[in-house]
């Protein structure tokens, strides 16, 4: 009998808890849209004479309170250029300018009181979401001296401290041209400051401007199209750990827009093809004190794992004469931006090396699997000049059969270099993936026991020795029919070789041995590599042409 009156007294609490539901909803609504209006005055009287960097005019659409945060939200908020007054004078000697749009800022608990009392702002976290970044070329650039910036438009605020910065989706476009073509673009950017300290009195540097306990940063699906319209480059991501202080690349690509054939025919003289990918790039121990303070990019050691590189070169059009590739010393010293890494470490690679000779129509290669590199001291301060020596050690697999170890020494300060090295049993035949196609000749048989060698090379001039232990050398030189591509032996030419110009082993069959001299003279237009090569190359034509 008595179930009613509670039943009753029950549905009166829930209409009270229903009508205090409703009125604290009333309450919000009111608060979030009835200051609308007052937050978006207080913010644009705020606003409206700051130009950031001197440059850049702030607005929005619109800003409200946000009761359940303590804090402010502001949606559609620009950042563009102002080319009026005193701005125009500034903007003209900028290179790039940006534009940037932000759906939606959310600033969080902000202690009002800190800021009246010292003009220092106290905030729990800002949430920026999905902002749009365009960089763009300006077209009224001047290179004279900037002109003093007038600090007079600068927020009264002494400095920021806040729990935490997260930026989200973030997309950059970079035009560097004036096509309207997005050249360089950043497809899904995330940052997180913790604990960031921003101190406006040393906003001129902003490395030193903003301290952080702890920085999250990522980016994906970066896409670069060079304006030849040659290459296309992509990174499928980039990440940034501020705690273990490590950069990751992951998954780069550098690709033709060409096949082989057709890339050549781009140039009037010959050039190299490349076809580039990387499964990641590590920086490790990245120097931001140097950066900020020399401008100086300084890094303890890069890892770069799992290469794969392929170059083509057609060498049937003409050697550009007018080109001059320097050598590694001189090339890093002509490197504007300085730089220093302790070390370099490659592992698991391989490079490919495909090349028509002239008169050719088919492409010869040449293989280095299972490529390890190290490199140490690669730098272009004058520091690094005067100390330090830029050293390279490698082992790879020649053609997928012989071990090749090699050991570069390239002192700084001067345009002399040394190199050693030493190969292992390998079978000959493996070269004729290069030696039919580009120099009508078949090895039959032929074994390297072993080859030893050391050079020096200078601008000029290369020298050295070579010690290569081989036997049971055969080989047949042969012409091909052009129009039905059927091979022929040239008999007479394989007559002389046999008997009269190449010896079939070293040592001979009276046990004597040769060490072989290595002499080239630099071609000037040709590059590092081929330097090298040519160089090798000598020590081991002096060796078999020899008759014993």
């Amino acid at each position: 009998m008595q179930k009613k009156p509670i039943l009753a007294e029950m549905n009166k609490t829930s209409k009270k808890i229903l009508y205090l539901f409703l009125l604290l909803l009333i309450i919000i609504l009111a608060v979030s849209f009835g200051t609308r209006p007052i937050i978006k005055k207080i913010i644009s009287e705020k606003i409206e004479n700051v130009r950031l960097g001197g440059i850049y005019k702030i607005s929005f659409k619109t800003a409200y309170f946000n009761i359940f945060q303590m804090g402010i939200t502001v949606k559609q908020l620009k950042i563009t250029p102002d080319s009026t007054g005193d701005c125009a004078k500034l903007i003209k000697h900028q290179k790039y300018l940006a534009e940037v749009k932000i759906k939606k800022v959310n600033i969080n608990h902000i202690d009002v009181f800190r800021f009246m009392k010292d003009k220092k702002i106290s905030i729990k976290d800002i949430k920026i979401r999905k902002p749009l970044v365009q960089l763009y070329k300006n077209n009224h650039y001047s290179a004279a001296k900037t002109p003093n910036k007038n600090n007079d438009n600068s927020l009264s605020v002494k400095e920021i401290q806040l729990n935490d910065i997260s930026i989200n989706n973030l997309k950059l476009n970079v035009y560097i041209d004036d096509d309207k073509v997005v050249d360089l673009m950043l497809g899904d950017v995330d940052l997180e400051l913790v604990d960031p300290l921003i101190d406006f009195a040393k906003l001129k540097t902003p490395l030193k401007a903003i301290s952080v306990s702890d920085i999250l940063f990522s980016v994906s699906d970066i896409l670069y199209k060079d304006k030849k319209g040659l290459y296309e480059t992509s990174l499928e991501s980039l990440e940034y750990k501020h705690k273990s202080n490590e950069m990751i690349l992951e998954d780069f690509h550098l690709k033709p827009l060409y096949n082989n054939i057709d890339f050549a025919k781009q140039f009037k003289y010959q050039s190299n093809r490349y076809d580039i990918s990387i499964k990641d790039i590590t920086l490790r121990d990245i120097d931001f004190d140097k950066l900020a303070n020399n401008k100086i990019i300084a890094v303890n050691q890069l890892e770069i794992n799992e290469i794969f590189f392929n170059a083509y070169r057609n060498k049937n059009y003409p050697l550009n004469t007018n080109k001059f590739p320097k050598l590694p010393q001189a090339a890093l010293r002509s490197i504007k931006q300085k730089f220093e890494i302790n070390e370099i470490k490659i592992n698991s690679s391989d490079i490919i090396y495909m090349e028509t000779a002239e008169n050719a129509d088919k492409a010869g290669k040449i293989g280095f699997t299972d490529l390890g590199i190290t490199i140490k001291n690669i730098g272009n301060t004058k520091a690094w000049q005067k100390k330090k020596k830029l050293t390279a050690n490698a082992h790879t697999l020649v053609a997928g059969k012989g071990k090749l170890n090699v050991s570069f020494n390239f002192p700084l300060n001067s345009n002399t270099f040394y190199i050693s090295g030493n190969l292992g049993q390998m079978n000959m035949t493996a070269f004729n993936t290069i030696t039919e196609p580009n120099a009508n000749i078949k090895i039959q048989s032929g074994h390297i026991q072993k080859m030893n060698f050391s050079a020096h090379f200078n601008n000029q001039v290369s020298g050295g020795e070579m010690k290569l232990y081989y036997d049971d050398l055969s080989f047949s030189i042969f012409k091909e029919n052009s129009k039905s591509g059927k091979k022929r032996k040239r008999k007479l030419l394989n007559f002389v070789a046999k008997s009269f110009i190449i010896a079939d082993a070293n040592p001979n069959k009276k046990g004597e041995f040769r060490t072989a001299e290595m002499a080239f003279e630099r071609d000037e237009n040709k590059g590092l590599f081929a330097y090298i090569w040519k160089t090798l190359f000598s020590g081991f034509k002096d060796t078999i042409r020899h008759k014993k």
